[in-house]
């Protein structure tokens, strides 16, 4: 599993433990992801 050029691991729990180990990633994670969600709120206004 990967996120962007960021190898989180094989296998759910390698990423898991990986994201456990690397908290900045998940934070990573949650911007790109709310970044997301703003845009496709503004298209459908």
């Amino acid at each position: 599993i990967s996120f962007g050029e960021t190898k989180l691991g094989v296998g759910r729990e390698q990423a898991k433990q990986f994201l456990r180990e690397n908290p900045k990633v998940i934070e990573e994670i949650r911007k790109a992801v709310w970044e997301k969600v703003k845009e496709q709120r503004a298209l459908e206004k």
